[in-house]
């Protein structure tokens, strides 16, 4: 499907097991279910969502090195990944103003390629074995469900809000300067690595997981409250530290 308005009004419409791409649309999904979606939608034209829209095969996000707009129309729109979410492309961006819902299947990630759309949790998700997903931006929202995250990494490049209590990361990197707003806690159970940049967490949030490593090159780290952690703590690199900081009070991590 090219360049479009797509307007469902009323009747039964079946989507067998079709695939269609949504190429900088304005949608009015209804309470149309569709099969396999992808959008394709540049800066320059976004998709526009009128209504909400539920997908109940694969949901596909991204393309090559483009960035991919998915807006609402000025009020909260929900697009609802029944069956999983697969980022597509090399190094492609996919951001805007309408929230996605995973609540199925498995999320994987490809590449660099970044979601920045609002992302909310809800189901039993997996998170692909033995890869990274690249989250940035937006807020992570988990509400319900068991989220399996077994050899997963989540890789954060910007400033984002995470409220994941409930969920159980694998590893997480944060590998460029962020503010990371803790709206609850955050827990891991491999490697919390940040790699590079000066990161601030704020936040009502506390940190605990197993291993920590922070080898920013003379970076500066802004604790928001006292980690964690029983594994490993490794602090700086061998030709260059960093700095631990607080936001206010004494803070500790904790081995």
């Amino acid at each position: 499907t090219g360049i479009l308005t797509f307007t469902y009004t009323s009747g039964v419409v079946t989507v067998g097991s079709s695939t269609i791409i949504f190429n900088s649309s304005t949608i009015t999904s209804g309470t149309v279910g569709w099969n396999n979606v992808w959008f394709l939608s540049g800066n320059t034209v976004p998709s526009t969502l009128k209504t909400d829209m539920a997908v109940n095969g694969l949901h596909t996000l991204g393309y090559t090195t483009a960035g991919m707009y998915i807006n609402n129309d000025g009020t909260a729109k929900t697009i609802t990944a029944n069956s999983g979410i697969t980022m597509s492309g090399s190094t492609s961006v996919v951001l805007g103003t309408a929230n996605i819902k995973a609540t199925g299947g498995t999320i994987t990630g490809v590449s660099t390629v970044q979601l920045r759309n609002n992302l909310e949790i809800a189901g039993n998700v997996t998170f692909a074995n033995g890869v990274s997903f690249y989250y940035n931006t937006g807020t992570l929202l988990y509400t319900s469900g068991t989220v399996t995250t077994t050899n997963s990494t989540i890789v954060i490049s910007g400033s984002t809000t995470l409220n994941t209590n409930g969920i159980t990361w694998n590893s997480i990197t944060i590998n460029s300067t962020s503010t990371i707003t803790l709206s609850s806690n955050l827990a891991w159970s491999g490697t919390f690595s940040i790699t590079a940049g000066n990161t601030t967490f704020a936040g009502a949030g506390i940190m605990s997981g197993a291993s920590l490593t922070i080898t920013t090159s003379s970076g500066i780290v802004t604790l928001n409250a006292d980690i964690t952690c029983t594994g490993l703590v490794t602090l700086g690199t061998a030709s260059s530290g960093c700095t631990l900081s607080s936001s206010g009070g004494t803070r500790t991590v904790i081995t």
